[in-house]
Parts: structure tokens; sequence; C-alpha cells
């Protein structure tokens, strides 16, 4: 294990996570080919460990036939339901890779669906989502004040302040493809 100092927090790096983040930061965002299928599908490509019940995920999501207009992802766990609304739209047949940390007690057992036309209309709006985000992420920030306000000789206090400074991270993403 590899300990690095991030914004003042040490925080611990295995070669198998650092190899699947030279993946990710080498990968997301293009377009990594196309696929033959008719129907449009998404499939996980690689899960790597990043903290305890906490799991880093790269999947493909490709187009079929008629392509995706920013596709909305719905991953789910025993212990986590995330959305994920991919930042582009994808041409027909067209393949695009993205990442995400869910939580989960059984990481071969997630599932991820693309939300189809009467899902998306049924999911929150824009404005519902990010009221829900900000009160999340003022619940996070005020959770990480109290915990900074304690001693660190509590012997869980790194962990309880990387699991808030995560969580309070991912929320900041999340606002960023709601707004």
């Amino acid at each position: 294990m590899i300990k690095i100092l991030v914004g003042g927090a040490l925080i611990g790096i295995t070669l198998a996570s650092i190899g699947f983040w030279y993946f990710m930061v080498s990968n997301i965002g293009q377009n990594i080919g196309i696929s033959s299928s008719a129907e449009p599908y998404t499939q996980i490509l690689m899960t790597v460990p990043d903290r305890t019940d906490t799991y880093a995920y790269s999947f493909k999501t490709c187009a079929g036939k008629e392509g995706l207009a920013k596709p909305t992802i719905y991953l789910s766990s025993d212990k986590q339901d995330k959305t994920i609304r991919l930042v582009k739209d994808l041409a027909p047949h067209e393949c695009l890779v993205t990442a995400t940390v869910l939580m989960t007690s059984m990481p071969y057992d997630v599932s991820l669906t693309i939300a189809r036309g009467v899902e998306i209309s049924e999911s929150l709006t824009n404005e519902t989502r990010t009221t829900e985000l900000k009160s999340r992420l003022l619940t996070k920030s005020n959770e990480l004040s109290a915990l900074l306000t304690q001693k660190r000789e509590d012997p869980n206090f790194d962990k309880k302040f990387l699991d808030l400074t995560h969580e309070i991270v991912e929320i900041r993403n999340e606002l960023k493809y709601v707004r």
C-alpha cells in the first residue's frame, strides 16, 4: 500500500486501485468503439475495492440502433442505489466508459439498468433532485464539522473523515450533472 498526502489527509492507495484509476483517467468519457447490438445495454468493466464496503466500478454504456440522449443509468446494490446521468448523447451503436463508487457488501451483485422513456419521465425533476442533493450536502458537511471538533484519539476518526469526504465529493459531482 502506498500512502499519499492529499489535502492534509493521509490516504492509502493499493497498486490495484492505482491501475484502476489510471485506466479510468485515460478512458473516462471517451468513445470506446461501437456496438453491434440493436438494443442499448450497460455492463461493468472493472471492480476495485475503494474502502470497506465501498467499491469503484467502471462500466460502459452502449446505444442500440437508435442512439441515446444523455442516458440515465440506475445502479443498485444491497446497500445503495444510485442514478447517473451521462454527460453526452450516444450516437447509434456508440459506447461510452464512465465510473462511480458504490457501497455494497456484495461487490459482484450490482445491477445496472438504462432508464427508458417512461422511467425517465417518472424520475425526479432537476429542481427536486437539486434540492435533495443540496440537503444531503448540508447534512454531510455538518457531520464533517462535528467530526472535526472531536479528538483524533478515536480509532475510527480517519475512516469517518475519509468516508464523509468521499460522500461530499460524490454529492458535489452529482450536483454538477443535475444543474
